[in-house]
């Protein structure tokens, strides 16, 4: 999440197929619904739900994301493809112990734990997975601008990712080819585009 800008659901949904370890791409293809059972106003039981889906969250109307991941998130994956278990017949690149799909709510639940045993003192609200996405999406706005962190994000509108998503601050739009140098030297990232499939992005991705 904190080296592509990914939501929560969409990282743990890739499988070892959407990731190109030559060309260093990442194919973002869809995601994981975790739902909780819950009840309507009128008391009707809805069942929990959990399952993965061929599509992100921005809806099935949208193209797969494809982005260029920085060299330590390939360091993180080609340890991860060397060290896959036998077991997984769904080709998960986060697969649990029995070859199964890794939960959203197994991960924050964990992230919390190991918080806890580090006796980091910080937010409780702030020290969340989510906190990873929004510091890559203001790492792409303060880099190039906020519509290249909206079109990272799924927004239709870059004023939804300044709202919810961007740190506060003011954001510094750069010309994007100056961004594209900035923001490539920090993170350590090629200059080649990144973006949906059929379109370019025109902009580096953390």
């Amino acid at each position: 999440m904190l080296g592509l800008g990914v939501r929560i659901g969409e990282a743990l949904a890739l499988r070892w197929r959407d990731v190109d370890l030559n060309e260093g791409l990442v194919h973002v293809r869809g995601t994981l619904v975790d739902q909780a059972a819950y009840k309507l106003e009128d008391g009707t039981p809805i069942s929990s739900e959990f399952f993965r889906q061929d599509w992100r969250n921005s809806g099935k109307d949208k193209d797969e994301l494809i982005l260029e991941a920085p060299s330590f998130v390939l360091d993180v994956l080609t340890r991860r493809r060397l060290q896959s278990p036998l077991l997984n017949p769904i080709e998960a690149v986060f697969v649990t112990r029995t070859g199964t799909w890794q939960r959203p709510s197994n991960i924050r639940r964990q992230f919390r734990m190991a918080k806890e045993e580090a006796g980091l003192r910080v937010d409780p609200d702030w020290a969340t997975p989510h906190k990873l996405r929004t510091t890559a999406l203001t790492a792409v706005a303060n880099a190039v601008d906020a519509q290249a962190a909206a079109l990272l994000a799924g927004h239709s509108s870059p004023r939804t990712t300044e709202l919810f998503y961007l740190d506060p601050g003011p954001v510094k739009p750069v010309r994007r080819a100056e961004g594209r140098e900035r923001f490539a030297g920090a993170a350590g990232v090629s200059h080649r585009a990144v973006g949906v499939q059929g379109a370019e992005a025109s902009f580096p991705l953390l």
